[in-house]
């Protein structure tokens, strides 16, 4: 259930209040002098959802849109070995037009479903 106004609730009922996070901010996973995970960007109801970045544990980061803490939309992803890929994500997956490039300097260009290269732009 949604608050619209606590200045009228009692103390009480502030404490059991679930905090959420809602407009633009950082979250860290892990401890803050070594986080494992780093979130910037938009939230809505406490979940990813908007413009954001992300860094990954490993390193790899996620610059773009999210929806319900998935990417979602436009964005670039770049893995920490040299590769990236730009274009459509749904569901946390690539999936639609993009480019991906590999650290070799091969370039698939086209659509992709579920994470998979599928054919080349026409």
């Amino acid at each position: 259930e949604l608050v619209s106004n606590v200045s009228e609730m009692e103390e009480e009922e502030l404490q059991e209040l679930k905090r959420v996070r809602h407009g633009m901010g950082i979250q860290l996973y892990g401890n803050c002098e070594s986080a494992d995970c780093k979130y910037e960007g938009e939230w809505v109801l406490d979940k990813m959802s908007g413009k954001g970045r992300c860094v990954f544990p490993n390193s790899s980061t996620f610059t773009g849109y999210f929806l319900n803490d998935l990417m979602e939309g436009q964005g670039i992803y770049k893995w920490v070995e040299g590769h990236s890929y730009e274009g459509s994500w749904k569901s946390g997956k690539m999936e639609g037009a993009g480019t991906f490039c590999h650290k070799n300097g091969t370039v698939l260009k086209g659509v992709f479903r579920n994470n998979y290269f599928l054919e080349g732009g026409k």
